[in-house]
């Protein structure tokens, strides 16, 4: 997927058998080099583009501790 000259989010795709909320952990540790407890998800909306339609799910989380 390439969407040139937007921002993005750190995030990927959810490996199968993962919750959205172990996706979101390692993507953000992955990325970021950072540790975050995700407790549930808030919201969740999908937007349709040309070529391919995303889902977005933000998730709860309460303290970014650094990486190591």
């Amino acid at each position: 997927m390439s969407i040139p000259l937007k921002w993005e989010f750190p995030g990927g795709e959810i490996k199968p058998g993962e919750t959205s909320e172990h996706c979101c952990c390692r993507e953000i540790a992955g990325e970021l080099a950072v540790q975050v407890p995700v407790y549930h998800t808030l919201v969740q909306g999908t937007h349709a583009y040309p070529d391919f339609t995303i889902t977005l799910r933000e998730h709860a989380a309460v303290v970014w501790k650094a990486g190591s």
